[in-house]
């Protein structure tokens, strides 16, 4: 329905969605249906109110608890239509607006699609059920105890932003948003000691928060014959995982709740040993090898007296994905001869060098990058080493995460660059078929700026070859 009545505007929906997939490989038909109710409301073409109700159901989800509504709403004010604002010039279009809305998922916890039941599993020999004494099943047994509470994941959302058009030719947005996701699925083992005999259920009670923001800015110009362009955007996501029901820890540096998803934990080193005697003056390394002159040495985060497993912490930041992501870009034309640019990179993104073959090398006689032959630990270069002494032999001491290991991801790469000729109509009027015809070199990732040498740290551990390309080429429209 859309109608407007004088200074109002409605407009509203009903519409139904089915949809069907079976990419699963257990139990792999998802069915999941919805049916939505969407009103759109505007006020003198400057104030606006917007409200979803949507009614979703999937077989992914217990019966009793398999449909769920998820409200959203948002308000949005034009400013720039006010009278107000009618003597500033330089604003074209400036727009405020927020949404909130809840959204409830049909993500499943690991255990699959059958959480909801009492699992049981088979397992070794047990009675000789057939003639030949041979068990066909072996001894049955309780799995993990089913899920009670049946609920689904939720995620309530909330946005704020502004849209503005500035100076004749400056867009900018910006959004903030904060997110909490509750009821996610995590098991419960942490709750419950082994005198629970049996695989701890699934339950809803995960939570995690995640803020950030965006923001864009883009321009277009032309004086004279020459046209340009330059714009750039950059997000900003962060997350904090509130409850996860971890178990209890013996020392607070090991508990990884409060921190982000995919924190990176390890060891905090502190340096080589130099010799014998510093070995012996350094508190005892339980970490499966005797250390020798050159190996890693690392503290004792929670001052009991030994290094152990008990002193992982939290290094870094997350290893899943950047925290930052950012692109700009540039361009300009004259006379139909122009050229432009793409960069793109991100920043706040952690990982180990932790590839066998490479940091981790000559174990099992396997290869070694060169920059870390060049900068390993011997008795000549023990000041200046970068990494510990090399041994043809497993050394789980110095192959352990740590902070000596880990390494910056963040990287900035020339992603496109496009210098091109667009043929001028007076050519392509004598040619009579022609609408439009460009001649170009495209190069794609060119160069890349980052913090591992050997690498790439977009395709950090990748097993594919990287692949940089310059291509020539005509493109004609008819």
């Amino acid at each position: 329905y859309q109608n407007t009545f004088g200074a109002h505007s409605i407009y509203s929906q009903l519409k139904y969605d089915y949809e069907f997939s079976d990419e699963f490989a257990i139990n792999s038909t998802l069915y999941r249906q919805n049916i939505s109710w969407y009103t759109h409301y505007g006020l003198l073409d400057r104030y606006f109110l917007d409200l979803a109700l949507v009614e979703s159901g999937s077989n992914r989800l217990a019966p009793g608890s398999k449909w769920a509504l998820s409200p959203t709403v948002s308000a949005a004010w034009v400013l720039s239509k006010e009278n107000f604002m009618k003597n500033l010039n330089w604003v074209d279009f400036l727009k405020l607006r927020a949404s909130y809305g809840i959204i409830q998922t049909d993500i499943l916890p690991e255990s699959g699609w059958m959480y909801y039941m009492q699992q049981y599993q088979t397992t070794g020999g047990s009675y000789p059920f057939n003639s030949g004494f041979q068990s066909d099943f072996g001894r049955t047994y309780l799995d993990a105890i089913a899920t009670s509470g049946l609920t689904h994941e939720k995620a309530a959302k909330f946005n704020a932003g502004v849209d503005a058009t500035l100076f004749g030719g400056l867009d900018f947005s910006f959004d903030g948003f904060y997110q909490r996701r509750s009821n996610i699925w995590v098991s419960t083992a942490g709750k419950y000691s082994s005198e629970l005999g049996v695989d701890a259920p699934y339950e809803g009670d995960g939570i995690v928060d995640s803020w950030g923001w965006e923001a864009s800015l883009d321009y277009n110009k032309q004086i004279g014959d020459v046209k340009f362009n330059i714009g750039a955007n950059i997000d900003y996501y962060r997350s904090q995982i509130k409850e996860q029901d971890e178990a209890p820890k013996l020392y607070p540096n090991l508990v990884s709740t409060g921190h982000r998803v995919s924190q990176l934990f390890g060891y905090k080193a502190i340096g080589f040993f130099r010799d014998q005697a510093d070995i012996d003056a350094s508190k005892p390394q339980l970490l499966g090898s005797t250390p020798r002159p050159g190996d890693i040495k690392y503290e004792d985060v929670n001052h009991d007296g030994v290094i152990d497993k008990n002193d992982y912490v939290a290094i870094g930041c997350t290893s899943a994905c950047p925290e930052i992501y950012y692109q700009f870009h540039l361009g300009a034309e004259w006379k139909g001869l122009g050229i432009t640019a793409m960069f793109q990179g991100v920043g706040r993104f952690s990982g180990i060098k932790n590839i066998s073959g490479g940091y981790y090398g000559l174990v099992k006689n396997t290869n070694l990058f060169q920059d870390v032959y060049d900068h390993r630990w011997t008795e000549a270069t023990a000041e200046a080493a970068q990494y510990p002494r090399l041994s043809s032999q497993s050394n789980s001491n110095n192959y352990q995460n740590s902070t000596l290991w880990l390494f910056d991801r963040s990287f900035l790469k020339l992603r496109n660059l496009e210098v091109y000729y667009n043929l001028p109509k007076t050519i392509l009027d004598k040619v009579g078929f022609l609408h439009a015809a460009k001649v170009y070199v495209r190069g794609v990732d060119l160069f890349t700026f980052d913090h591992v040498k050997g690498m790439d740290a977009e395709y950090y551990s990748s097993t594919q070859p990287l692949t940089r390309s310059v291509v020539a080429g005509v493109q004609i429209t008819f």
